[in-house]
């Protein structure tokens, strides 16, 4: 009973945690009050990069995905391990942060940018994503949002699949590969990814694209569920 007290205090904190933070973005303050004249959440406007910053400097963008509950800050910290367990505001939690992988270039640029985030069991952070196993859920949701400081973007979803986590050394056929250097190999990492899909979509991706890859465990813990979007700037 202490145990699963405790798994529900550490849910609770991260869930406590992301809504103060959620309304600091949206025109409100870390305390949950209102600001007036702040623009819509509909537009990259309407998230307030300063007032992210000014709580983690490490703010790289802002991730929605309607119909699972994800909207929630995304940094990019000096390795893979430290937001695993760090919540956005610095404190420690079970639920972590949605993170960029280091080793991608600043400001969404690569051939492939791979944000990670927990699957956890009250459905809050990255969990949502395993619902694309399901096409009719695909087909309602076929797309995601992403702001940054510098515009929005569409993210048109065109590949989710489960897979070992065993290519995390990052070879050019991985799903966490971030970058090619030859057209070749990038046609074979899409053909690739689209193959193994478990939904059907007719979003066309070519080389020249930026992709952006979300990825979670799943199957508890043993495999990991990969999420590929077509990364379009909106302005």
């Amino acid at each position: 009973g202490g145990m699963i007290l405790q798994e529900h205090l550490q849910y609770q904190k991260g869930v406590d945690s992301y809504r103060h933070i959620q309304s600091a973005a949206k025109g409100g303050g870390e305390d949950g009050s209102t600001a007036t004249g702040s623009a819509s959440p509909g537009s990259p406007e309407g998230i307030d990069f300063d007032a992210l910053r000014a709580i983690n400097p490490d703010v790289a963008g802002w991730l929605e995905c309607e119909g699972t509950g994800i909207s929630y800050p995304v940094v990019q910290g000096e390795d893979n391990t430290k937001y695993l367990t760090t919540l956005f505001d610095g404190t420690k939690g079970k639920a972590g942060s949605l993170f960029i992988d280091f080793e991608n270039s600043p400001g969404f640029t690569d051939q492939n940018t791979v944000v990670y985030g927990h699957n956890l069991l009250d459905g809050s952070m990255l969990s949502g994503i395993v619902q694309y196993e399901n096409q009719g859920y695909y087909d309602t949701y076929p797309t995601i949002r992403l702001y940054t400081p510098g515009g929005s973007h569409t993210g048109e979803l065109f590949a989710g699949y489960a897979t070992p986590p065993t290519n995390h050394a990052l070879s050019s056929d991985s799903p966490w590969a971030l970058g090619w250097e030859e057209t070749a190999g990038v046609e074979a990492w899409l053909e690739q990814a689209q193959a193994r899909s478990v939904f059907d979509s007719e979003v066309k991706v070519t080389p020249g694209d930026r992709v952006l890859t979300l990825s979670t465990c799943t199957n508890g813990g043993k495999d990991r569920f990969v999420l590929h979007g077509r990364l379009v700037t909106d302005r």
